[in-house]
């Protein structure tokens, strides 16, 4: 097993242990047993538990930059797409076999945000600040093109955000959200944006 690999099992064992078990009652070693590799391997690419923390972070970042659109492809759609095919295309989601870690791992985050400053700087910089980067622009341009009213793009931006969290927290509990009721609430919360024909 390459470096790369070991980092991905004990990354993928890390967040189900944290998640079932908690973070602070989890150990390195038992990381190691889960991901099974050897404890050597995994203390060499880990430096201590929280450090594992922050590559489990910067691994969802990856991800995370991977799926999502960029803020250039989705100014330049609002040249040329319907209001509905650049909500499709916002409406981005992990495959199914990535989804469930990417979840774990929001859920610790969410879990530990309350008394661990880098939790909850991961989950501003991943939901509130990606989300004003990406929507941020867009909207504004689509408010500059005529295409859409003007409205409060700040607390639309804050909406979408945190219905996003909600949703990827709950998502590893009985509150899970189905992708019928992801896409449904994306749909609600989109239709805030009033397009300018609609109301002529």
């Amino acid at each position: 097993m390459d470096r790369a690999s070991i980092r991905e099992a004990t990354i993928s064992a890390a967040a189900e242990l944290f998640y079932k078990t908690g973070y602070e009652r989890t150990t390195m070693r038992e990381v190691a047993r889960k991901a099974n590799v050897p404890e050597a391997a995994v203390f060499a690419l880990f430096s201590s538990k929280s450090d594992m923390l922050r590559q489990m972070y910067a691994y969802y970042n990856t991800q995370r930059r991977r799926i999502a659109p960029s803020v250039e492809d989705l100014v330049e759609m609002a040249n040329t797409h319907s209001l509905e095919e650049i909500a499709q295309r916002l409406d981005y989601r992990f495959p199914p076999g990535l989804r469930e870690r990417c979840n774990q791992i929001i859920a610790i985050a969410w879990r530990r945000c309350f008394s661990d400053a880098e939790s909850e700087l991961f989950l501003l910089e991943n939901h509130l600040d990606n989300t004003k980067k990406l929507l941020g622009p867009l909207l504004h341009r689509l408010i500059e093109m005529g295409k859409i009213e003007p409205f409060d793009v700040e607390g639309f931006i804050t909406v979408n955000a945190y219905y996003g969290l909600g949703a990827a927290a709950s998502d590893r509990s009985s509150l899970q959200v189905s992708s019928d009721l992801w896409s449904r609430g994306m749909k609600m919360v989109f239709s805030l944006i009033k397009p300018v024909a609609a109301r002529q």
